[in-house]
């Protein structure tokens, strides 16, 4: 657990720098906290073990160089330091780079910037140590998962056994399985025969019900391998009721291998949701991979493995705006405060992150596991980095595992469909283009107006169909 905090001023005047670590000292009371004075960000280090909260003067912010903003980056990306500026709401325009990692405050003395550094500061250890379980539990799924995938292959060779051995039985003969094979490949052939039962017969409904429901027309290319499989099941089945004769034995291994399927899929839903969302916006910073990044998630297909089997009911809300667009703020606050007043639990990322110092897992974390994304677009602002990244990640996340359903509030339409490529028009086509009338698990709301009310808002968010096979 992290106890050391150091917070640094940069290019701080004697007087300035005094009030700061006066009104710091008032409000952190017992807490431990070392002050330290440069002339520029890349003069000291950062180390991870400890958690960092870098002050910015106004008169640094025309001093910033390559090497104080490579050092920003990887500051942040350890997930222990945060960026502050001194002037609040008077501080003129930062640096773009810097955009992405300066904390909006609204403070205006010492005293308030005082009071959110120390609210970080000691909110750090805190969400150390929620995030440490997680992180824990996702470097198993992340491992389990690719142990688990090998299964699959190896119950379809005990299938192919199970069916000889089902042949063998129909033509008169003693199961072979039980008479010529050792003993402990009877009750494994029952694991890997039950295990196979149990991914077929899921995988053939779910696409059943993909053909049936969203489809709505049955291709032959599925249509053969799934007689196939039906016929493979069924021998399966009687060759493990002419083999075991222990119900004990086929009732546990059953229980065992409806867990370990189980198991397969949380793990695997796991693994989706842990895809780095820096590594999403690392490839979007590039102007020369940033197309082809938002091409192959755009136009990647959904399959039935997108949709869940029921639809779940949400119950968070991520809002994803652009901070150089009045517009879009303004509408972002609208959308905070009326799901907020509608029972959903929102995340805003200018104030829905508690600790900065784990800045990039919040945020992935908060997209991953919201029910709703709502992305307000302004046709006439360009996008920064981590807006894209975020909407990158969210349909992402869509196309692979059936959640967020995403709401787009878009002003100026139009711009963001016609003309020059648009980053948007390249993620989001499919809504964009065709609206929620024929798409599943996205919708469109038109305001160049802005929301027209809370009702329009919140029937929007009603009328995103479900990612899911049975409605």
């Amino acid at each position: 657990m992290m106890t050391s905090r150091c917070v640094t001023l940069v290019r701080f005047g004697e007087l300035d720098a005094q009030n700061l670590e006066t009104a710091l000292s008032r409000v952190a009371g017992s807490m431990q906290i070392t002050v330290r004075r440069v002339e520029s960000i890349a003069e000291v280090s950062y180390h991870p073990n400890v958690i960092h909260a870098l002050v910015l003067s106004t008169e640094s912010l025309s001093h910033l160089s390559r090497q104080d903003e490579d050092v920003v980056r990887s500051a942040t990306g350890l997930g222990t330091c945060r960026v502050y500026h001194a002037a609040g709401l008077d501080a003129p325009r930062v640096p773009p780079w810097l955009d992405n990692f300066i904390q909006r405050t609204k403070a205006q003395d010492d005293a308030a910037l005082a009071d959110l550094i120390v609210t970080f500061l000691g909110a750090a250890d805190r969400m150390n140590r929620h995030s440490t379980p997680l992180s824990i539990r996702d470097d198993l799924c992340i491992q389990l998962v690719e142990v688990l995938k090998f299964l699959w292959p190896v119950s379809c060779l005990f299938a192919a056994l199970h069916a000889l051995n089902a042949a063998t039985v129909l033509t008169g003969r003693a199961p072979w399985l039980g008479s010529w094979a050792p003993l402990f490949l009877v009750p494994l052939s029952t694991f890997f025969g039950i295990l196979f039962m149990v991914h077929s017969g899921v995988t053939l409904v779910c696409n059943t019900l993909f053909m049936t429901n969203i489809v709505r027309r049955f291709d032959l290319g599925f249509v053969f391998p799934a007689l196939f499989f039906v016929l493979a099941v069924l021998a399966t089945a009687f060759s493990i009721h002419a083999t075991d004769h222990s119900a004990l034995r086929i009732s546990i291994a059953g229980c065992l291998a409806v867990y370990v399927f189980w198991l397969y899929l949380f793990s695997g839903r796991i693994r989706a949701e842990c895809t780095s969302l820096s590594a999403i916006q690392a490839d979007l910073a590039d102007p020369r991979r940033q197309m082809k990044a938002l091409e192959e998630i755009g136009q990647s297909r959904v399959t039935s493995s997108s949709f869940t089997l029921f639809p779940h009911q949400p119950s968070s809300l991520f809002i994803s705006y652009m901070h150089g667009s009045q517009w879009s703020s303004e509408n972002a606050a609208l959308a905070h405060r009326w799901a907020s007043e509608s029972g959903l639990e929102v995340f805003l990322d200018r104030d829905g992150i508690d600790s900065g110092s784990l800045w990039r897992m919040s945020l992935m974390r908060a997209i991953s596991e919201c029910g709703y994304f709502v992305a307000i677009l302004d046709g006439s602002s360009p996008a920064t980095e981590w807006v894209l990244a975020e909407s990158a990640y969210a349909t992402m996340l869509r196309k692979s595992i059936g959640k967020p359903r995403i709401l787009l509030v878009v002003r100026h339409l139009r711009r963001l469909v016609e003309g020059q490529p648009n980053p948007f028009h390249v993620l989001y086509g499919d809504a964009l283009v065709t609206y929620a009338a024929k798409t599943y698990g996205t919708g469109v709301l038109p305001a160049d107006n802005g929301i027209p009310s809370k009702e329009h808002f919140l029937a929007a968010l009603q009328s995103v169909r479900p990612m899911s096979l049975i409605s």
